[in-house]
């Protein structure tokens, strides 16, 4: 009897989310929460859909591919608490993802080097720099992960034939191209990760890559409000 893995990919880290299943390595359905509020009253409920329009049940998840960050942080914590609640009932795997990966993953093939860059709001981005890989690789990160304003962001990187995408480069498009010494690629985007999320869990589960539901967190960048009172007071 084959073995079939089914993926689920969560993606919760902005205004524009989403859900997405994958069995065995093909795209078999997603869909996209857009919401002005949190992802709160539709995840669950989207996940249900999902999973019933594709005659699949919960229990058949091998692995949840959620994004971590960085992004919303009620986004986020909305997805990673859903994701730890029915990994832990099921015994599933969790496979946590960059944002910043995950959307580099999204336009991989685009140029040699591919540069997301997510609006962060409060005038800052977050953003880091890939090196394209191959169909079924994992995009290897060259530069660190940022938070920045734009004008500093956009110096994070001096080579040519680079693609950039994202929230933060669509919103500060202008600064870019004034900042930016080189030709490049821009590549627009609906900013839904979900597939590509289950997509790069794929790749990690078949690497062997996952975590258990207590070994992950939300990869934030920014500090919290309640940790930058802290240190406001120290």
């Amino acid at each position: 009897m084959k073995f079939i893995v089914y993926i689920l990919g969560i993606d919760t880290s902005s205004r524009v989310g989403g859900v997405a299943l994958l069995e065995d390595g093909r795209l078999q359905g997603s869909v996209q929460l857009n919401s002005a509020g949190t992802h709160s009253e539709r995840l669950l409920p989207s996940i249900d859909f999902l999973l019933a329009e594709a005659r699949v049940k919960l229990e058949q998840i091998e692995a949840f591919a959620v994004i971590a960050g960085p992004g919303s942080f009620t986004g986020l914590r909305i997805g990673l608490s859903t994701v730890k609640g029915l990994s832990f009932a099921l015994g599933a795997s969790v496979i946590a993802l960059s944002s910043l990966e995950t959307l580099a993953f999204a336009i991989r093939g685009r140029a040699d080097k591919l540069w997301p860059v997510l609006d962060a709001q409060r005038g800052e981005v977050f953003t880091a720099v890939y090196a394209s890989p191959g169909p079924d690789e994992i995009p290897r990160r060259l530069t660190e992960e940022i938070l920045a304003a734009p004008q500093q962001a956009f110096l994070l990187f001096d080579e040519p034939n680079v693609a950039v995408a994202g929230s933060g480069v669509e919103r500060y498009l202008s600064v870019f191209r004034a900042v930016y010494p080189h030709p490049f690629h821009f590549v627009e985007t609906e900013g839904f990760l979900a597939a590509d999320a289950a997509k790069l869990g794929h790749i990690y589960f078949m690497h062997g890559t996952s975590s258990s539901p207590e070994a992950f967190d939300a990869n934030y960048i920014r500090p919290s409000g309640a940790e930058r009172k802290r240190k406001d007071h120290t």
